[in-house]
């Protein structure tokens, strides 16, 4: 059987040649991949907008004055999980170290070698795959077999357990003060993993090191065309945290700006992401 037979995976390839364009494309679409095929930057970025892409295949050299430089970094805009694999006629160590910094995973050069761009390209598939997985198997070690009970003979910490305890149930918003390093977080973990809400995911988000904008963006998401850049929606952590716990550390750094939006959210149990109307 055929490794991407059940894959279901989508492979953008971008060329000025038509030639290339369409032996690539023949090629993949034998090998069970969805294919599109683009000759110039703009049309590239349209379908990349439009379509979910696995694998971008980016000649170098674009017609239309942006190269394939500047489209390996927009498609990371658009996606920033997205394959890239670079090929061109042009090989040099500079093209290849400036495409990789850029976020292309590989470096193929002309004449193309079919056999050889479909290794690079199930190659990187595979990493990509164990990386999801590796997450996904470290969010469960984490969950599974991490205690969050706490063992004190501390007096005044067990004052403060003892509170928790009456209102960790409770629809409420709670205040964590203290200094850096005090353990603010683990405080924050115990009261998400020892309650109702242990089975809901639990988010942190340290206000401190984000632009006014970016947290926004962050904290409410966005719909598309919100902001220039915003090509898709994007959800905020409030929506994926819904039914389980939101940490926001170090809130008196915010501006005041967003701190009255916050206090909305607080109020109210309600928000708008940006450029929304609901």
């Amino acid at each position: 059987m055929d490794s991407t037979e059940k894959l279901d995976l989508s492979i953008l390839v971008v060329d000025d040649e038509e030639g290339i364009r369409h032996g690539i494309t023949t090629f993949f679409k034998k090998k069970n991949f969805i294919v599109y095929a683009q000759e110039n930057y703009s049309s590239a970025v349209a379908v990349a907008k439009k379509r979910d892409i696995d694998i971008a295949i980016v000649d170098i050299r674009l017609k239309e004055g942006k190269n394939g430089i500047d489209l390996i970094r927009e498609l990371k805009k658009i996606e920033p999980n997205i394959i890239i694999i670079v090929i061109t006629g042009f090989g040099s160590i500079d093209t290849a170290v400036n495409s990789m910094r850029e976020g292309a995973s590989d470096y193929i050069v002309k004449p193309i070698d079919n056999q050889k761009l479909l290794d690079a390209v199930m190659k990187n598939i595979e990493i990509r795959l164990l990386k999801t997985e590796n997450v996904y198997l470290k969010n469960e070690i984490l969950h599974r077999y991490t205690t969050h009970q706490f063992i004190t003979k501390n007096f005044e910490l067990e004052l403060i357990l003892k509170k928790v305890n009456k209102i960790k149930n409770s629809p409420v918003t709670i205040l964590i003060t203290g200094e850096t390093g005090t353990g603010k977080e683990v405080l924050a973990r115990y009261v998400h993993y020892t309650s109702l809400r242990k089975d809901h995911k639990f988010i942190a988000i340290n206000c401190a090191a984000l632009s006014e904008e970016l947290l926004l963006s962050e904290l409410f998401g966005h719909e598309r065309g919100a902001f220039t850049g915003a090509v898709k929606r994007k959800i905020g952590k409030f929506e994926l945290a819904h039914g389980g716990t939101l940490f926001l550390d170090e809130i008196g750094d915010m501006s005041l700006g967003i701190q009255a939006k916050l206090l909305r959210v607080v109020e109210e149990n309600s928000f708008e992401r940006l450029g929304g109307t609901k």
